[in-house]
């Protein structure tokens, strides 16, 4: 059943329409992502992409638009995706919806979204690439100012993508994810790739995975990249500069791996925006020995020092984490309980070590960086 969210609270409400910009007609050029079938360890040159001019409604003519700096979030805002759709969320309990989706339609849930950090949303409503391949692994975007779901990132019938993040360096906004194909151990193979926003050219970073491996979720802050990675039942974190240079971190909790630790050890790691700062979480054992205690450590990625260790309330079920996302500010844990639907993401502040709540829409969270300058809910399909 299809439900209707209203804002909790009138200020951030009025932030975001506020903020909003007229109804100017979005670029609706998509990209194909069949240029290369293979992955090297290292980067590559940057390359071209075919693009499809389009829309994921009906065909149009396309006209461009100057994307307007978009203000930054509020502090420990967060983006929260669900059956129901994409909510903006904040601190002090305000919520509110940015699109409604169908969830007969969209398949469920939307599984995963970021803000483009321009105002605009990079959603993905199937993230898993070793079962949903081709369109339904489709990577989708709302730019500034639209009212319109567009195809970003399109496979080949054979593919499947993973959104991992979004980054803007030195005024580039980059779009990071994974792309799985191959379905023998000689062909099979995950790579990392970077596709960027506004030349709409396609770099391939690393091989990052193949038969029975790969790796997700990655991480992109500053100049580094983290990847949490895995193979049946060893885990491995992996720390690189943006073209794919290795290099050792202290903070690494399992520098040489780690065969059957999750959910003991600490894993799930990810980046500060800056990169000078990693979060891992774990479920520790508690005192009969179920791995339900939630904790979280916060290191910095060059000297290793512990910046934040915190212990959250036992789980009331079994469970594991979906993901960790570490801001300036705060960090949070999506942690999914068993008989749960949807993940709940506890928010902790960095300055004083303290929860500060879970946040007030259940689903998959994870921090603004921009406002979303959206033309209205958006309706999709």
């Amino acid at each position: 059943m299809r439900r209707t969210y209203v804002a909790l609270a009138a200020a951030f409400a009025l932030l975001v329409a506020g903020c909003g910009g007229g109804d100017t007609a979005p670029t609706t050029s998509t990209t194909n992502d069949v240029t290369t079938t293979t992955a090297a360890a290292t980067a590559t040159t940057t390359s071209s992409v075919d693009e499809v001019t389009t829309s994921t409604t009906n065909p149009t003519t396309t006209t461009s638009t100057t994307e307007a700096p978009a203000p930054m979030a509020p502090e420990g805002s967060m983006l929260i995706t669900n059956e129901d759709g994409i909510f903006v969320a904040t601190l002090d309990g305000a919520a509110s919806q940015v699109l409604d989706a169908d969830p007969a339609v969209v398949g469920g849930m939307v599984h995963f979204a970021l803000d483009d950090t321009r105002g605009g949303i990079v959603i993905q409503p199937h993230e898993n690439p070793w079962t949903s391949v081709g369109d339904d692994s489709i990577i989708y975007r709302v730019p500034q100012g639209s009212s319109n779901v567009q195809e970003l990132l399109v496979p080949a019938a054979d593919q499947g993508l993973r959104l991992e993040d979004v980054a803007t360096r030195d005024g580039v906004t980059s779009v990071y994810y994974t792309r799985r194909f191959g379905e023998t151990p000689d062909t099979a193979e995950q790579t990392l790739r970077r596709f960027n926003l506004d030349d709409k050219t396609v770099s391939e970073i690393a091989l990052v995975g193949g038969w029975e491996s790969g790796s997700s979720p990655i991480s992109v802050g500053g100049d580094t990249i983290v990847r949490n990675g895995s193979g049946e039942a060893y885990f491995w974190i992996t720390f690189t500069d943006l073209d794919n240079n290795e290099f050792a971190s202290p903070a690494n909790p399992i520098p040489d791996g780690g065969f059957d630790c999750v959910p003991e050890c600490f894993y799930y790691a990810d980046l500060s925006p800056d990169g000078s700062e990693v979060a891992f979480g774990r479920l520790a054992p508690n005192g009969s020995g179920f791995y339900t205690t939630p904790e979280i450590e916060v290191r910095e990625v060059v000297s290793g020092d512990l910046l934040l260790s915190i212990t959250l309330p036992d789980l009331s079920a079994s469970g594991y984490i979906d993901s960790i996302d570490l801001s300036a500010t705060h960090v949070l844990i999506n942690i999914v309980e068993e008989g749960s639907d949807y993940p709940v993401a506890t928010v902790v502040d960095l300055a004083s070590g303290l929860s500060v709540g879970q946040a007030p829409v259940n689903g998959v969270a994870r921090f603004l960086r921009s406002v979303p300058d959206l033309a209205g809910v958006i309706s999709w399909p």
